[in-house]
């Protein structure tokens, strides 16, 4: 009889994985994240075949991630890519199995059924705030004041507005086109672009 073919370990295939999808169809951002994220997986886990890889060793790493004070944001985007791996491998018919990281929020449960709490609004200036804001930016920091100003009234992220070229502004319309962003030095196309 003909022992069982254990598969590849989920560290090989998810250097497949990058190797080929990611890094030939997913723009720099999201090659950076998937890259990150696979740097928070343990060799313990990497080195086990795919086909051994439980529910139970994926909530595990989860809320280990969540025990260590990282954002719940950072425990679902592990999630996410595991899942994505697991989806690849599953498309490229190298496992058969159920994806152990299937519906992240599932897995991101307490253990009295209910979500892990996460603020539901996002903690914004109002009117007044922004006005001091702005006013303080000017009497003490003026250099900064139009950079700043850009910001809140745009809500562009940092790299946005470090990537804004005087081509981005329509004068006579009154708006900013983001098209570019700037991190590490880099100037690249916008995620979503």
């Amino acid at each position: 009889p003909r022992g069982k073919r254990a598969g590849p370990t989920f560290g090989t295939y998810a250097n497949t994985w990058m190797e080929g999808h990611v890094e030939k169809n997913l723009k720099w951002n999201s090659k950076r994240y998937y890259a990150d994220m696979l740097q928070r997986i343990p060799e313990e886990m990497k080195a086990r075949p795919l086909a051994e890889i439980t529910r139970e060793d994926v909530r595990n790493l989860a809320f280990g991630v969540l025990e260590q004070d990282l954002a719940r944001s950072t425990a679902a985007g592990l999630l996410r890519t595991i899942s994505a791996i697991f989806n690849a491998a599953s498309e490229d018919g190298i496992y058969r199995g159920a994806n152990p990281a299937l519906r992240p929020g599932r897995i991101l449960r307490v253990d009295n059924g209910e979500e892990v709490e996460e603020p539901t609004e996002t903690d914004c200036m109002n009117q007044e705030e922004a006005r001091h804001f702005l006013k303080v930016v000017r009497d003490h920091f003026g250099t900064l004041y139009p950079l700043l100003l850009t910001a809140l009234r745009t809500g562009a992220r940092q790299g946005e507005i470090v990537a804004l070229s005087w081509e981005a502004i329509d004068w006579r319309g009154s708006f900013i086109t983001i098209k570019q962003t700037a991190t590490n030095n880099e100037i690249h196309s916008t995620k979503n672009r």
